[in-house]
């Protein structure tokens, strides 16, 4: 209870959905069944097996996670991004938090999506679009018009906007 107390106080976000609590207590596990750094729980007489299960579900769960980072990253890597560019990295993650909600997101990404992102670096949200948009500037520079006409497959040249990038993005993926 006091790592996950720790954990949030600290907001370590990369930590989130990562913890499995192996325990007898069932008032401590009712105390930290809504923790977002929750996983799962494994009451102690369930054994060992159950643990393991869980155990191998999570380290799935992270290679899926891993393999999706690594995706994001060709499709950016295609588009020329600047990897130095702290907006091409919330760009990432802005692209990896509209995959976890999928089919649940209206579309707003000032309301929904940036807040998340800009709680997680300690910034506004107008900040994080400010950057992201600035490594899209510099992404454009970078290619072609005809390069981004094939890869955006429209019929004629455009600057892409924030949406399009990330909506494409996935639907590549």
């Amino acid at each position: 209870m006091d790592i996950i107390n720790f954990i949030e106080k600290e907001s370590l976000y990369k930590y989130k959905n990562s913890i499995i609590v192996f325990s007898g207590e069932i008032t401590l596990i009712n105390k930290i069944m809504s923790s977002p750094y929750l996983y799962s729980y494994v009451i102690k007489g369930g054994g060992f097996d159950s643990l393991i299960e869980n155990l191998n579900s999570l380290i799935q769960s992270k290679e899926d996670f891993n393999k999706l980072n690594y995706m994001i990253d060709v499709e950016l890597r295609k588009l020329n991004f600047n990897f130095s560019h702290i907006g091409t990295r919330y760009l990432r993650e802005v692209i990896v938090e509209v995959y976890k909600v999928k089919n649940y997101f209206d579309g707003n990404f000032k309301k929904n999506i940036y807040p998340i992102i800009a709680k997680r670096y300690n910034k506004k949200v107008n900040t994080i679009y400010c950057d992201i948009k600035q490594s899209i500037k510099s992404m454009i520079l970078n290619n072609s018009e005809t390069d981004l006409i094939s890869y955006f497959h429209y019929s004629y040249p455009f600057k892409p906007k924030v949406n399009e990038i990330i909506f494409t993005i996935l639907n590549k993926l």
